[in-house]
């Protein structure tokens, strides 16, 4: 196995990015066979790493470099969270027993609001996704949606509908654009063929947009 190949097994299964320094040359087609002429097993990735030392020296800088990435992240997620926490509780320290029970009370009720609302942008979501494929909509569409209420929902896909169905409508007169072809005996357009063409011509950018044709 060569270095080349083993950093493209590296960069593809091991999920950690990383330099390193320029990659060493191909030195050659792979051994097929073994010193006494019998067929050379399979090289494994475990092989590879236990006869090139510099190999397992850079899979271990990758590890070690993607850890790092991955702590710093999170130190400095729970630094954020001690702030506020900190941040909060000097607040609260100056408050009065009234305005205290108030707050703590106020944080509940919108700790309550925040799991409610949730649980309906949950419940809507799944009925978005049935009205958006039975209205031939890109199921993607349900991320543009407003989910506060079953109502402000409907609203949207209806909007939603309405744009992109000009949208398309007006992608269709522009490739249709270039004006009538000559005509003679041969290229008269049959009656309603323009109305066909513009038919297949939505039916086509439908496609591209991931959608069914009605």
């Amino acid at each position: 196995m060569s270095y080349n190949k083993w950093m493209r097994l590296l960069d593809a299964d091991s999920g950690v990015a990383g330099g390193g320094g320029e990659p060493a040359p191909e030195t050659g087609a792979e051994e097929a066979k073994d010193a006494g002429g019998n067929e050379a097993q399979p090289q494994t990735f475990k092989d590879a790493l236990s006869q090139h030392k510099e190999w397992q020296a850079e899979l271990d800088r990758r590890i070690s470099d993607a850890v790092k990435k991955a702590t710093d992240s999170e130190r400095e997620r729970q630094k954020v969270i001690q702030d506020d926490l900190v941040e909060e509780t000097m607040r609260v320290a100056k408050m009065t027993d009234a305005e205290r029970d108030a707050y703590y009370a106020n944080k509940a009720k919108q700790k309550a609001a925040e799991r409610e609302a949730e649980i309906t942008k949950r419940e809507l979501s799944l009925d978005a996704r049935i009205a958006l494929q039975d209205r031939s909509l890109p199921a993607s569409f349900v991320d543009l949606l407003n989910f506060q209420d079953r109502q402000a929902m409907e609203a949207s896909i209806d909007t939603l509908e309405k744009t992109f169905t000009a949208a398309v409508q007006d992608a269709v007169a522009e490739r249709l654009k270039g004006g009538p072809a000559p005509k003679d005996s041969k290229t008269e357009a049959a009656p309603g063929k323009e109305d066909t063409q513009e038919e297949e011509e939505l039916a086509k950018l439908r496609k591209i947009a991931g959608i069914r044709n009605k």
